[in-house]
């Protein structure tokens, strides 16, 4: 069951993913927009299988998927080797992954900033780009997953995130330095919120009523 959500991956024909904020708009009379960042710019995948993908085949991870229902939580990488260009690691570093120790931030004002404490081993270059893919780790446990939002030198000191840090387990701020996952080592965990329904078509084959909504799970 655990592999559900990998397989609704691996298999898709189609997948859209949302990282943006939430935001407030009002318009006043004489045409002046304001606008507030609401947060809660967690990711949202929508999925689609494509239809007439053979039910002795696929009928294993179905049963698995409804299963998980809408309440149960998995995880699910961009690791296929026909998806290495969507996460690609973008900077010079040539031995980057689960090298790299950051410490999260501990005021207010820098909530979108993790400090580089050391592993890099570049004396040139970036060592992350903007668009890069990363994700806290510590020991065996995983925190939430960020996109890089300006370049970083091989020199710099923090990397700049597209959300504000997460609620990350609380022994990430304990310690003094949490590592690095990058491009497709990242790992989502997820919820299915919307599941569409199936049904046969033709012999052995099935078809699907609409998308699958996977809406990240905060640690």
């Amino acid at each position: 069951m655990s592999e559900a959500f990998q397989w609704l991956i691996d298999t898709a024909s189609n997948i859209s993913m949302n990282r943006k904020p939430l935001v407030a708009k009002t318009y006043s009379r004489n045409g002046i927009v304001r606008s507030v960042s609401r947060g809660f710019n967690i990711w949202r995948f929508n999925v689609t299988l494509p239809d007439g993908r053979r039910w002795t085949d696929d009928r294993e991870y179905i049963s698995y998927l409804e299963a998980l229902n809408e309440t149960g939580v998995g995880a699910f990488q961009f690791n296929n080797t026909g998806y290495d260009w969507m996460v690609k690691y973008l900077g010079d570093q040539t031995s980057f992954n689960d090298t790299i120790q950051v410490s999260l931030p501990n005021n207010p004002d820098n909530q979108n900033e993790l400090t580089i404490q050391g592993g890099v081993t570049i004396s040139s270059g970036f060592l992350f780009r903007a668009g890069d893919f990363i994700q806290t780790k510590s020991g065996g446990t995983k925190g939430s997953v960020y996109v890089v939002r300006e370049d970083v030198a091989w020199d710099a000191t923090v990397i700049k995130l597209h959300r504000p840090v997460q609620s990350e387990p609380q022994a990430f701020y304990d310690a003094n330095s949490v590592n690095l996952l990058v491009g497709a080592n990242c790992e989502w965990q997820v919820q299915c919120v919307q599941m569409p329904s199936w049904s046969f078509f033709a012999r052995d084959q099935v078809a699907w009523s609409g998308e699958f909504i996977l809406q990240e799970v905060l640690t």
